[in-house]
C-alpha cells in the first residue's frame, strides 16, 4: 500500500497491490492523523525503514541501562499498532518512509504469515 499525508497528517491509501483478488481492499481509505501519531512520524524521519517481523511472537525484554532505539529497524510494537494489525489479519510488515522535506507518505508491505 502507498499512503500519503495531507497538511494536517491525515492519511489516505492512494495505491495498493493485492496478491489475491479476494484480499481486502484498502484503496481510497482515509484515516485520521491520530492513527500514526507524531512520535511515530518523527521516528520515520530518523529511520526510513521499519520492520515488524511477527506480532504473534513475544517481545524480548531489554535488560540493563536505558537504550536509545530510535535508529533500530526491529523495535517493540505499540499495543495500539498490534491491535490495528491484528484487526487487519496482518502478522508482519515493512514500512518505508517517503520524504523530501517532511514525511510525505509511507510504502507499506504486509504479511499475513509473519
Amino acid at each position: 500500500m502507498l499512503y500519503t499525508f495531507d497538511d494536517e497528517w491525515n492519511g489516505q491509501v492512494v495505491h495498493e497491490f493485492k496478491m489475491k483478488e479476494d484480499d481486502v481492499s484498502y484503496m481510497g481509505l482515509h484515516f485520521p492523523a491520530s492513527d500514526i501519531p507524531k512520535v511515530a512520524r518523527d521516528l520515520y524521519f530518523i529511520n526510513k525503514v521499519r520492520i515488524i517481523f511477527d506480532i504473534t511472537k513475544p517481545e524480548v525484554p531489554i535488560t540493563g541501562g536505558k537504550l536509545d532505539m530510535k535508529k533500530c529497524m526491529l523495535r517493540g510494537v505499540a499495543p495500539m499498532h498490534v491491535e490495528y494489525m491484528t484487526n487487519m489479519g496482518i502478522k508482519g510488515s515493512i514500512s518505508l518512509a517517503i520524504d523530501v522535506e517532511k514525511l510525505d507518505g509511507l510504502l507499506v508491505f504486509h504479511s499475513y504469515q509473519g
